[in-house]
Parts: C-alpha cells; sequence; structure tokens
C-alpha cells in the first residue's frame, strides 16, 4: 500500500511538472502575448505612463471592438493620474488615519 501512495505521488508530481512547463506558455488573454502590450506593460511596471498610455492606444487602434485593450488603456490612465497627483505614495496608507478623515468629515 505505502509503495503504491509513492509511486502516485510521484506521477502526481511529474505531470504537475509537466503541466506547469506547459502553464507558462497559456495566457487567459491572448493578447497578453503581444509584445507591444508587454513591451507597454514593461513601461507600467517602472512608472513610464506616458509610454505605457501610447503604446496601449496602438493595441486600441488595432482591436477595436475587443473590450481587453481598453480595459488596458484604461488601468494605465488611471494609474497615470494616481502617479500625477502623488496618490501611489503608500506612506498615506501606512495607519488608519487617512479612514479615520473620511468619517469625521
Amino acid at each position: 500500500m505505502q509503495v503504491r501512495y509513492r509511486q502516485l505521488v510521484v506521477s502526481a508530481l511529474l505531470a504537475g511538472g509537466t503541466l506547469t512547463a506547459f502553464a507558462g506558455a497559456v495566457h487567459a488573454n491572448p493578447l497578453h502575448n503581444d509584445p507591444i502590450v508587454r513591451e507597454a506593460y514593461q513601461h507600467f511596471y517602472v512608472l513610464d505612463y506616458p509610454a505605457c498610455v501610447a503604446l496601449l492606444e496602438k493595441v486600441q487602434a488595432v482591436h477595436p471592438g475587443d473590450p481587453g485593450p481598453t480595459a488596458m488603456l484604461l488601468e494605465a490612465r488611471v494609474f497615470e493620474e494616481l502617479y500625477r497627483q502623488d496618490l501611489l505614495d503608500t506612506t498615506f496608507y501606512a495607519n488608519d488615519g487617512f479612514l479615520m478623515q473620511a468619517s469625521d468629515a
């Protein structure tokens, strides 16, 4: 019984490793494999929102009926505005003070 259990565990791990290796190439949205989208998100992650927005506008122009590029573009624009207003600074949210101020008003 113990040997059979070990065989099942080893088989499951091997199968899982195979699936994990394969899963690296699979995306929920195939648009995420687009080189322009990948480049846009590289700009997004280094806080270069204008470059990100410009690239995502190109993607949206190529896929006008697809809601995915529009959602990506709107996300970038929201973060661009939050960054412009300096609201991405985590020290604002480090304590409960910002919650209490809203309830006092």
